[in-house]
């Protein structure tokens, strides 16, 4: 069976409303959103791949991130992956992560937002 191990970054804001915010991506393979994170690569730690992810996909140096130490959740599922074609083993953790005002600004001024 297909294994896939993956890293997500749970990143956070309070808005000007006191509302919690949630950062997301698009992922166009699932036509769906997503947290930031990604697959961990070989010899790499579960946080080690949410850091390389979030500096990856947010464009940012490690000086702009912040990762906890250990994973706030973990997540094991089996479901047939439709991109692998084939039944997967799923195993996740999810980190809670910290991206600085520079980069949360950033991304709100970016075209397309």
């Amino acid at each position: 069976m297909r294994t896939s191990n993956a890293a997500l970054a749970l990143i956070t804001r309070c808005n000007s409303a006191g509302t919690t915010e949630y950062l997301t991506q698009w992922n166009e393979a699932w036509q769906a959103f997503s947290l930031v994170g990604g697959h961990v690569e070989e010899g790499e730690t579960f946080r080690q791949a949410c850091v390389r992810e979030m500096m990856e996909e947010l464009n940012c140096a490690e000086g702009d991130i912040q990762a906890a130490p250990y994973p706030y959740a973990t997540l094991r599922f089996r479901e047939y992956s439709r991109a692998a074609k084939e039944e997967t083993d799923y195993h996740w953790q999810v980190f809670i992560a910290r991206a600085s005002e520079g980069v949360l600004q950033a991304l709100s001024a970016a075209p397309g937002e």
